[in-house]
């Protein structure tokens, strides 16, 4: 049910062809994502020590084509998670939420990821109306990648800005062939 439900199906489909009530429903959902995240080995870890931070710009660099990304240690990226308009008794300042973007409320959710594009870190501790690089700049990551060794980095879109530690694409790249691309 929770697998389902989790799978973007519709709560009301889940729970009437699982023949359970709403309370029941959420019962259950609640006790099994809270059992996921008790479990350590499911805990988001982004590499914090030298050598884990080595181990994984390597497993990028033999990902690359003839190994050209040396020193990637993941990627970042933000997206709008869409909510409702939030009560103006539950936040201070609601046109906060407000993404002019995309033109919905919202709360600015920044993920990191790793070679293998599974979560390393995970944030979603600004309003809507925050641009990416400004989000990931108030995420406790940004310091842990501000103090990345010299030669590793991450990497993201154009939104953010461009550091040693940050790199960003250049506007609009010429790949010429396959082998130009990584």
């Amino acid at each position: 049910m929770c697998l389902r439900w989790l799978g973007w199906g519709s709560h009301h489909d889940v729970r009437s062809n699982s023949g359970v009530s709403v309370a029941a429903f959420y019962a259950s959902i609640h006790q099994i994502v809270d059992g996921i995240i008790a479990h350590p080995e499911l805990q988001f870890e982004f590499p914090t020590s030298e050598p884990a931070q080595r181990h994984a710009a390597k497993a990028f660099e033999r990902l690359s084509n003839s190994c050209t990304i040396k020193g990637c240690v993941g990627a970042v990226d933000g997206w709008l998670c869409p909510i409702r308009v939030p009560p103006k008794k539950e936040v201070s300042r609601v046109r906060s939420f407000f993404s002019g973007h995309y033109q919905r409320y919202g709360v600015n959710v920044q993920a990191c990821c790793y070679h293998l594009s599974r979560f390393t870190a995970v944030t979603c501790s600004s309003p809507g109306g925050t641009g990416d690089a400004v989000a990931f700049l108030k995420w406790r990551l940004s310091a842990i990648v501000k103090d990345l060794p010299k030669g590793l980095y991450i990497v993201g879109d154009n939104v953010y800005t461009n550091t040693n530690q940050l790199l960003t694409p250049f506007p609009r790249p010429r790949i010429i062939s396959s082998a130009h691309d990584s």
